[in-house]
């Protein structure tokens, strides 16, 4: 009749439920969040979700990925990615997507599989953080490297670029 130990059960299991709704707190502030079923259709997403891809809770449950698919990269891509989850392997990179005005935004993301007993994926979990602002200065960066190279290769002055010991490392023709 010593009941100390379904006590100290139920108060271990409100602690781990706590620190559960913690993680998915500070997860749901700070990232893009999706679940899957095994077949790829949405059954759970936060907020950040809907905020950046532009759609309705209501357009994006039971849906595929492919409603936010921007075309950007190839069939090989995705083949390769499923092919990693499926296999229950996590899988990480930059995808293009598409929100429902059309415009585009880049996002680092993660998938993860869930597997059951038999390590059998039955879930996939994303988690993805917007790196819009991150590839448009790549691209802005990327522009500027070539103007000066085209300005430095067709300058009609002779240009020379040499290290802090005054060798010169490189000049135009």
């Amino acid at each position: 009749d010593d009941i100390t130990y379904f006590r100290d059960s139920e108060l271990a299991l409100i602690q781990t439920y706590k620190s559960l709704l913690d993680l998915q707190f500070a997860l749901d502030q700070s990232s893009i969040i999706s679940v899957t079923d095994a077949s790829g259709n949405i059954i759970s997403f936060n907020d950040n979700f809907v905020r950046i891809s532009g759609f309705d809770r209501n357009e994006i449950i039971g849906q595929n990925h492919r409603i936010i698919n921007s075309s950007y990269h190839s069939k090989f891509f995705f083949q390769e990615m499923w092919e990693t989850i499926s296999s229950g392997k996590v899988w990480h990179g930059e995808i293009k997507n598409k929100r429902k005005d059309g415009s585009t935004y880049w996002v680092d993301s993660h998938i993860i599989p869930f597997l059951d007993e038999n390590g059998v994926p039955f879930q996939y979990i994303s988690i993805r953080t917007d790196i819009t602002l991150k590839k448009g200065a790549e691209e802005l960066l990327a522009a500027n490297e070539e103007k000066f190279r085209l300005l430095y290769e067709n300058a009609p002055i002779g240009i020379m670029l040499v290290d802090i010991d005054g060798h010169i490392t490189e000049c135009n023709e």
